[in-house]
């Protein structure tokens, strides 16, 4: 019996550069209206292979995390809004994660109120709590990446690295620091 249930168990056969550049996003080119407006960040769009849809994500250039509402998560887990909200609700108040650091109130374009963003995370914490076929991939593609990391001793990525040459200067800075300690 055991070993049925483990068969069913399909792992990703993909390495992790395809599986990273699966989800890695892209940074988009016209802001639509409704999102945060009078702040430096950019915007980042997100869908998964074969989806015409992305869900649209704020990236905070100082920090590189990702900031997205709870509608947002509901959206890129694909489930509902409420379960979300139990779930934040839960991982603040057990101390998973503090809120001065995950949690920000901004204001969108035409709105008095604000709107209540988290950070990434918060999208891992909710990712590891929730049940979906979507948060399914998203916790075999984390776990993935931690193994890599723990096996290899680090992860790259590759898209990323290739795009940006102040980060790739960095990675090589760190390398040459970590070869000078060798004796």
């Amino acid at each position: 019996m055991a070993e049925d249930k483990k068969s069913s168990i399909e792992p990703i056969r993909e390495t992790f550069d395809k599986v990273v550049s699966a989800i890695a996003p892209r940074v988009a080119k016209a802001p639509p209206a409704e999102l945060v407006s009078g702040d430096n960040s950019e915007l980042v769009e997100y869908s998964r292979q074969g989806e015409s849809n992305p869900v649209v994500f704020r990236l905070d250039p100082r920090s590189e995390s990702i900031w997205v509402s709870q509608a947002q998560i509901a959206e890129l887990f694909e489930t509902d809004q409420l379960g979300i909200s139990r779930q934040l609700k839960n991982i603040f108040d057990e101390g998973e994660l503090d809120t001065e650091s995950n949690m920000q109130k901004v204001y969108s374009a035409g709105s008095a109120n604000p709107v209540t963003i988290y950070s990434l995370d918060t999208i891992i914490s909710v990712g590891y709590r929730v049940n979906s076929k979507a948060v399914t991939w998203f916790r075999q593609w984390a776990t993935q990446t931690i193994k890599a990391f723990i096996e290899e001793g680090y992860v790259l990525n590759d898209p990323a690295l290739l795009e940006s040459p102040e980060k790739l200067i960095a990675l090589a800075a760190k390398l040459r620091a970590l070869r000078s300690e060798e004796k």
